[in-house]
């Protein structure tokens, strides 16, 4: 991995290391917050996909973050693996889940602290499209399909106008790295297909700029 790309993806995963950092993000997508209704969306989306999975034993949220979409999990899993970089978040997450069937696992998404197998399905929201290196977006990929047995489910967001203009004020300023550049919805499903996972299932959140589910199913 490049250091441009362990340097961004320590930046990115350190940012709620804070526990007023991390409350104000949760609090967004509570009733009243200004991304409630987002989260009703998040939330429908994620049981149609998860209903098409059918039961599973263990299912893992990473990041986890506050737990917000864990309990969706719970619905279909006998038990969850909330994982995230910041233990700050997981504190939060076992606060706001004290009756959860869950384990809470300290970890990074490069390098998930869980063997082979680990899991029947795991969950990434909210992540990958703050990942600009193709080679981490690829080695995280890879990761996710290590770790489950049978199903990945990923966010993908195309960039809106603020995170293209933040993106090329980085470059300009020398900051983005050389092949930084945020994933096209065409490099995210080859990047996926490198790591071995063929679409499933599929939901749009938004149409503009794109936001959508994706359930990818092992191949290898």
């Amino acid at each position: 991995m490049s250091k441009q790309a362990a340097n961004d993806s320590v930046q990115f995963q350190t940012r709620f290391h804070q526990r007023q950092q991390a409350i104000r993000y949760r609090d967004r997508f509570r009733p009243g917050g200004k991304r409630e209704q987002m989260h009703h969306k998040e939330v429908a989306i994620l049981r149609n996909l998860l209903a098409k999975a059918g039961t599973l034993e263990v299912a893992m949220d990473l990041p986890a973050g506050t737990g917000r979409l864990t309990p969706i999990l719970a619905e279909f899993a006998s038990r969850v693996i909330l994982a995230d970089a910041s233990d700050v978040m997981l504190e939060i997450a076992k606060e706001d889940n004290p009756t959860l069937p869950a384990t809470f696992l300290v970890t990074s998404a490069e390098k998930i602290d869980l063997p082979t197998g680990a899991v029947d399905l795991l969950f990434c929201h909210r992540f990958l499209h703050h990942i600009n290196q193709p080679e981490l977006r690829q080695r995280i990929f890879c990761e996710m399909a290590r770790v489950s047995r049978r199903y990945v489910i990923v966010s993908y967001y195309a960039a809106g106008f603020r995170s293209r203009i933040k993106w090329r004020l980085k470059n300009l300023l020398g900051l983005a790295g050389r092949d930084s550049k945020p994933a096209t919805r065409e490099q995210f499903f080859a990047e996926a297909t490198s790591a071995g996972l063929k679409v499933a299932a599929q939901e749009t959140l938004r149409k503009v700029p794109l936001g959508m589910f994706c359930l990818f199913e092992k191949t290898k």
